[in-house]
């Protein structure tokens, strides 16, 4: 199962970040390499098309049922493989479209598998994602993704996750769900998000910039580990103050 990282060569210091946490099975689609050397697969997809139509095209170029799609600001520390594969038999087992790996605490339709639940996120309100559609790391039936872009081909990255009738086309025609918080579940806070330790990542930069350092959390040594390890000289966002911990 293809683990898709979303980039663009505006975002290549990130790409040495990139080359050296994550893992395999990667396929890491820009609109250029700028005759960068990945040690994984690419894809160039089209400069000139919008967000959506960028993600068709790659969609439309992976053969996989299954995907887990990413943004290139998601630092990959952690994918453990059996508790991708317990979701994944889940999807199989109930004809699940979507399952988000940010932690929720809705206990709504909750399915069981091996110890590990998941909530319905649909119909319903977060105060930590856009539901039941974002752009949170998550594990996807391709043609399910596929369809929801093909409906709305004209949207943008600022405004997919933000059209209310996207939303309402998700609720009325897909089954979205998110991982239940649990015992069995080791959360981890960062950037007002939480994750769990199985499934974790570092959102490293809000519109190329840091966060004070204060709001990565649980993640605050890893970060400055990358920052001083790849030598990142990015401005510090002022645009903090909306950011809790949130805890579920």
């Amino acid at each position: 199962m293809k683990k898709i990282i979303i980039t663009n060569s505006h975002y290549s210091y990130l790409w040495d970040i990139i080359n050296d946490y994550d893992d395999d099975d990667i396929l890491l689609c820009s609109d250029s390499l700028k005759n960068y050397k990945f040690k994984h697969d690419t894809f160039i997809y089209d400069s000139t098309l919008n967000y959506v139509r960028r993600l068709i095209q790659i969609l439309s170029n992976i053969d996989d049922e299954f995907i887990m799609l990413f943004s290139d600001v998601d630092i990959l520390l952690n994918i453990n493989k059996d508790v991708v594969d317990c979701y994944k038999n889940m999807m199989i087992d109930n004809n699940l479209d979507r399952i988000s790996f940010g932690v929720f605490n809705k206990n709504k339709d909750l399915l069981e598998k091996n110890g590990l639940q998941i909530t319905s996120i649909n119909n319903i309100t977060d105060n930590h994602f856009f539901t039941p559609y974002d752009y949170a790391p998550s594990l996807y039936k391709r043609n399910s993704l596929l369809k929801l872009c093909q409906n709305f081909p004209e949207e943008t990255y600022p405004s997919f996750e933000t059209n209310d009738n996207v939303q309402n086309f998700v609720n009325e025609n897909f089954k979205f769900y998110g991982l239940q918080k649990s015992e069995n579940i080791n959360l981890l806070y960062h950037r007002g998000f939480v994750y769990s330790s199985d499934l974790n990542f570092l959102h490293i930069t809000v519109k190329g910039k840091l966060l004070n350092l204060e709001y990565y959390y649980d993640l605050k040594d890893i970060l400055l580990e990358i920052v001083n390890k790849y030598k990142l000289n990015l401005q510090t966002s002022e645009e903090n103050r909306f950011i809790s911990k949130n805890e579920i």
